[in-house]
């Protein structure tokens, strides 16, 4: 019986050192343009009080919508792209925080019949923040 032990316990390291290589493939969570649009996570506000308190703690990117003559719009459908990869979000408020993976990404928002697209980057450090003008 004592043999047993030690053989089942090589043969469970053996089977675990072998499967080592296969659970590295492919890519980590951020690095695939799909795993980067999963982790962007969001957080829609106002112009009002509560909007002025500042950034949420880690969101990096604030967006911006307006129409064409400054005035803020809400109720707007947000797409962001990354190299052919696509989610769409819904922003209630005039202000959209974005948090996730740095990187570039393709925006494109739209209001009615009005609509602005940009490239914006999410900054690994500080943070950023992109008007849409709506036409």
């Amino acid at each position: 019986m004592r043999r047993a032990i030690p053989g089942l316990a090589g043969l469970l390291a053996a089977l675990l050192f072998a499967a080592a290589p296969a659970l590295g493939e492919g890519p980590a969570l951020g690095e695939g343009p799909e795993e980067a649009l999963a982790a962007l996570r969001f957080r829609s506000a106002g112009v009002g009080r509560e909007g002025r308190l500042g950034s949420p703690p880690g969101f990096r990117l604030k967006l911006v919508f307006a129409d064409r003559r400054g005035r803020y719009l809400a109720g707007v459908r947000v797409r962001f792209r990354k190299e052919g990869a696509g989610r769409a979000v819904f922003s209630p408020g005039p202000w959209l925080w974005v948090k996730g993976p740095p990187g570039r990404y393709e925006v494109e928002a739209r209001a009615g019949g009005a609509s602005a697209r940009k490239k914006v980057t999410l900054p690994e450090r500080g943070r950023v923040t992109v008007v849409f003008r709506l036409k």
